[in-house]
């Protein structure tokens, strides 16, 4: 809960900043041409129109994460990204025009320009959607690939018993100077109980055959 509550005020952030910078922007370029800026219509309007973005980000979001365009079911989610997306993108339209009437006093023509603006914002939410849980996934599994990895060194921590490992060592020093002879055959068995004992470590079960063999 707590997750979701950050992720969804640092979207909030992020819209709010947009807004501010094209706000400025747009009041920016009324003086740069020897107009004045009206800061008030510029900023309601910048603030109206991203916010509404904000708003609708949870939904653009549940969309791309439930129709995801995957290799196996990519038509369907194609087709339903472009209905949704069309008719959302339809809507933030007719609301911006309806939210500017109310802040400036005047109605203004509904642009193709503006409408494709909506398209292309929908598809950005749905491709940072698919980039944030491709890096999610990913950090998962590095972290399972990292546990797995633990794990199979305590199992073969555990296999190899090192005091055991130890003292043999010791022993088959001691005997190179004394039994060369009886320090090769104890060098090739430690070498082949070491080989079984990495075979047996990636099963889940292993047969009591196996077992007895090693032993």
């Amino acid at each position: 809960m707590a997750a979701a509550f950050r992720a969804w005020a640092v979207a909030w952030a992020g819209w709010t900043l947009l807004a501010l910078l094209f706000g400025v922007s747009s009041s920016l370029t009324y003086l740069s041409t020897g107009r004045p800026a009206n800061w008030t219509i510029a900023l309601g309007r910048a603030f109206s129109e991203w916010w509404l973005w904000a708003l609708l980000t949870p939904v653009v979001v549940w969309l791309g994460r439930r129709f995801p365009l995957n290799r196996r079911l990519w038509p369907r989610s194609l087709a339903v990204h472009a209905i949704a997306g069309t008719a959302l993108a339809l809507a933030k339209t007719m609301a911006d025009r309806a939210l500017f009437a109310l802040i400036s006093g005047f109605w203004t023509y509904i642009l193709a320009s503006a409408f494709a603006l909506q398209l292309v914002v929908y598809a950005a939410i749905v491709a940072a959607t698919h980039g944030l849980e491709y890096y999610r996934r990913s950090r998962e599994r590095e972290q399972l690939e990292r546990r797995l990895a633990d794990t199979r060194l305590q199992l073969l921590n555990v296999q190899l018993q090192p005091h055991f490992l130890f003292n043999t060592l010791n022993t088959i020093a001691e005997l190179v100077h004394e039994d060369p002879e009886a320090a090769d055959r104890m060098i090739t068995g430690l070498a082949d109980l070491l080989r079984r004992s990495l075979a047996l470590g990636g099963g889940q079960e292993i047969p009591l055959e196996s077992e007895l063999e090693l032993l």
